[in-house]
């Protein structure tokens, strides 16, 4: 990474929120949930300023709020310096961020600041950033039931042995969001996140 990108003044683990999806009843109660679950752990979490990112952090951001634990530091939002009209009107909530001009650099740094990546629905270009995150050998969280790339990263994990008797692993598809959800938080805590040097030692739960 360049030492020209934004420093974020914070030693709490970041989990990157990855994806995007259209109308979705059923992933607006994951990702609200997950926010809420998210907020009761010593975790932040960033984001592209994507739907994912954005309502996962509306919702950590109410509970921190209600239990007068609120620090803008623990939502990061981060848009490219030369972003288009939509993403300069979107709420902001917590930190922003701008890196970069162009989208691979905004990925390199999301996932250079990431300890794990969660994936919820998306397509071609959240396929893309699970790509990268898989070749810089960081834990890819598939939430299966949300669809999209994450039901597909979700199968393509679920083949292999290593996760078919994992618990938390099969929950990410199951249909009740609240499960998956739970499942989430299960496996991040699993990850040890507030552990840098059992994470050195123990790898990644889900990388490929």
């Amino acid at each position: 990474m360049s030492a020209a990108v934004p420093l974020i003044h914070s030693t709490i683990p970041y989990v990157l929120i990855s994806g995007s999806y259209q109308r979705n009843r059923t992933n607006d109660k994951l990702c609200t949930y997950l926010g809420n679950k998210l907020a009761q752990q010593n975790i932040g979490i960033i984001s592209g300023g994507n739907k994912p990112g954005l309502k996962v952090s509306e919702s950590m951001n109410k509970i921190l709020t209600d239990l007068n634990q609120y620090e803008h530091d623990k939502i990061v939002t981060v848009f490219r310096r030369k972003g288009n009209k939509d993403e300069l009107r979107i709420k902001r909530i917590g930190s922003i961020y701008f890196v970069g001009n162009d989208i691979q650099e905004l990925r390199e740094f999301l996932i250079y600041k990431s300890k794990a990546i969660i994936v919820i629905d998306g397509i071609t270009k959240t396929r893309e950033e699970v790509l990268l995150a898989q070749e810089r050998n960081l834990p890819v969280i598939p939430v299966g039931m949300s669809g999209g790339t994450a039901y597909n990263v979700w199968i393509q994990y679920s083949k292999s042995e290593k996760y078919q008797n994992e618990a938390s692993f099969v929950k990410l598809n199951n249909q009740n969001p609240f499960i998956a959800a739970d499942a989430v938080v299960s496996i991040l805590n699993d990850l040890t996140l507030n552990d840098a040097k059992k994470m050195h030692t123990k790898k990644a739960l889900l990388s490929e």
